[in-house]
């Protein structure tokens, strides 16, 4: 009886991804408070440039890893489609609304030390929200990621879980047989 046996120890991935999700949460409260007094003002000036240049190269560099993990758990495309999408408007409104593309550098503004040293009109709303949009689409996907490792997790223990990758080398016990 499969109801009789247990994976053996903790799911790495699973409380990886849970506990990725929990963290980007918390970390797109913090980061939203510190951009929305930024844009208090409708000026970005060279010292918060600093700041949202900070913040752009964080986003940056996750940017692959998380779209990646969308396309690992085979995740819908509209979820994959509204991260992306957000990341290009933010990437685009911080280029001064020349479009941007996921495989550019940084935006115009915070790119190099003539654009860092001017202060940019903004319209602190708009400024506000494209940086909002860009969390909240993150936030989705990375619960989606961990939702999915969970959902997966739990197929495997009830043998209803048809992998595309070997599961070989685990290790199950029954508890409580020494």
């Amino acid at each position: 009886n499969t109801g009789d046996w247990t994976l053996s120890g903790t799911d790495t991935k699973a409380a990886a991804a849970a506990a990725a999700a929990d963290t980007a949460a918390g970390n797109a409260s913090t980061a939203l408070t510190t951009l929305g007094n930024i844009a208090s003002d409708s000026k970005l000036t060279p010292v918060e440039k600093k700041s949202v240049r900070k913040e752009w190269d964080a986003i940056y560099a996750e940017y692959n890893g998380i779209n990646t993990q969308g396309s690992t758990y085979s995740l819908s495309q509209p979820i994959r489609d509204a991260y992306t999408n957000a990341y290009t408007a933010l990437g685009t409104y911080l280029n001064g609304g020349t479009a941007y593309t996921p495989s550019s550098t940084r935006p115009l503004w915070v790119k190099d030390t003539i654009n860092m040293a001017e202060t940019t009109s903004i319209v602190g709303d708009t400024f506000r929200a494209k940086f909002k949009d860009y969390y909240t689409a993150r936030q989705n996907l990375l619960n989606a990621v961990a939702n999915k490792v969970q959902s997966n997790l739990t197929d495997f223990v009830n043998n209803t879980y048809a992998p595309a990758i070997s599961v070989k080398n685990r290790i199950w016990y029954q508890p409580g047989v020494p």
